[in-house]
Formats: C-alpha cells, structure tokens, sequence
C-alpha cells in the first residue's frame, strides 16, 4: 500500500516517455477493435490449498440457519441478556426484544476477562437464575447416577433450551456398563456456535461453564462434544466430562467467521489452537 501511495505521489515528477503498447495505440486507425487485455492467473502450485476439513467447516457455517423467536424466546433472550450485561462491559445494557444478535454480543464482552474469569461469570449467570436452595432440590430429584434422572434431564433440554441452541433431539447412548439409556441430547446445528463464529465463545461460554454447573454444582454430570466441522454437538447426562488436558476440543483452531480472523489477511493462516482459548493449567 505504500509503495502504491508513494508511485501515485511521484508521476507527477516523472517525465511521460511513451510505451511500446502506448505507441501502438496512438497509430492504430479509429474503429479499429482493441484486444481485451491477456488475464493473470495465480500458477495452482502457489495457491495456498485449503483443508478437507476447514472446506466442510467452512460451508457449514456459510449455510446460515433462519431461526423465528417466539414471544417465550425473546423473553428468556432478555433475561439472559439482562445477566450477561451485569457482567459485562460498563455502559451495556439488555432491552426487552433485544435480539439474539445482541445477546450474542453481549455474551461475548465476557471473553475480555479471560477463560477463568468468563467461567465464573457464567456460573454466577446460570445460579443466579435458580431459586433459594435450588441445588438442593435438584441434587435430591435428580441423583447424577440414575437412569431416569439422566434420560429426564434429556428430554426437558431441547423443550427449554432450543432458543438458545437450536433445535435438538434425544438419542439413545451406550454406557461403559453396556447400558443403552437415551441420555444424550444431539444439537443438529448449534445455533450459539453459528451466531458467534467463536470457537473460544463456544468453549468458554458453553461447554466449559455447563460442564461444570451441572457437574459440580447440580450433581448431574454432562459432557458436551462440540463438532466445529458441522456446527452440532452432543451433550449426554450421566456421562463426566474429560479433563481439560485430555479434550480434544481446546486445541481446536479459530473459524474463519472469528471477528479476530476477519481483521487478518484472507490468506492468514488460522490460529491453532484458538488464541483465546485456555492453557490446559488454567
């Protein structure tokens, strides 16, 4: 860009000497047809290849999925919002009707304070919308090692949580034990992870923080298996989730749709892991 300033500032100093192609020009007769000029084309060995799998990843996010809000929706949206903003930035704030796009943005301020702090945050969020001795009752209606409590909790997440994620069903697992209960929730298409095109806003928003709400709050113990390729993720009751150091979810790299990556060079290579994501002692 510089070297494109400083040549538009110096023609003006520069004498004219006609070029070969300028001369022709001047002598060819009028009327006569100019040949459109020869296109340049990138040689395939210098293009940068593009992965098989940031390919699909790629597309999955491209197919944008249309979500219509009810007046349920747009109400726990809020409601959301309104805790995510104390938490937030200074200065931001959750109207009633915000829509998802906000509270997307909203949630997101939260990554300024780091994966440690954005955890605590959304823990602070998620007990803040129980009721006194909340936990309590839950821990006695729903023992994390029974069968109806885990395939319970299952059925009742795609009824109240699809405004958050999308539309989900319930699929039967197999356990260590070689019992198949239908405890784990398949998201076809995570509508959080579509919205934020962050893999750090999933991680550290998401599955980090309902991993361990559930986990070691509740009593209940969830894993969540996000698939970046595809935009789904399964999230299965009953079952602990991996440590932190054995996940294979935070090395996973940045998405082309990261508000970060936007502001680098198209051909910038993708950071891996996510820059934003946490050291596995944090």
């Amino acid at each position: 860009a510089l070297a494109l300033l400083a040549g538009v500032a110096l023609s003006p100093c520069v004498a004219f000497r006609p070029s070969p192609t300028t001369a022709a020009a001047s002598a060819r007769p009028r009327g006569a047809a100019i040949a459109a000029p020869a296109t340049r084309t990138t040689p395939r060995s210098l293009r940068t290849p593009v992965p098989p799998h940031r390919r699909r990843r790629d597309a999955a996010l491209a197919a944008a999925t249309e979500h219509e809000d009810s007046p349920t929706d747009k109400l726990l949206i809020w409601l959301f919002g309104v805790r995510m903003a104390a938490r937030g930035k200074r200065g931001a704030n959750a109207r009633l009707g915000m829509g998802y796009d906000d509270f997307v943005r909203l949630s997101k301020d939260l990554l300024a304070g780091g994966s440690a702090r954005t955890t605590r945050a959304v823990l602070d969020v998620l007990d803040g919308l129980l009721p006194p001795g909340g936990k309590s009752l839950y821990r006695l209606l729903f023992p994390g090692d029974r069968k109806y409590a885990c395939e319970l909790n299952a059925r009742i997440t795609p009824i109240f949580f699809s405004w958050l994620v999308g539309p989900a069903e319930v699929q039967p697992v197999t356990r260590e034990d070689g019992q198949v209960w239908a405890s784990k929730v398949h998201i076809s298409k995570c509508r959080y992870l579509e919205e934020s095109g962050c893999t750090a806003a999933c991680l550290s928003l998401c599955k980090r923080p309902t991993q361990t709400f559930f986990t070691e709050e509740l009593g209940m113990p969830v894993s969540m298996t996000p698939d970046f390729e595809t935009m789904s993720c399964d999230m299965v009751f009953g079952q602990p989730p991996l440590p932190l150091r054995e996940d294979p979810a935070w090395r996973q790299g940045c998405l082309r749709t990261c508000s970060l990556v936007q502001e680098s060079p198209p051909a910038a290579a993708l950071p891996e892991p996510c820059a934003r994501l946490p050291r596995p002692e944090d």
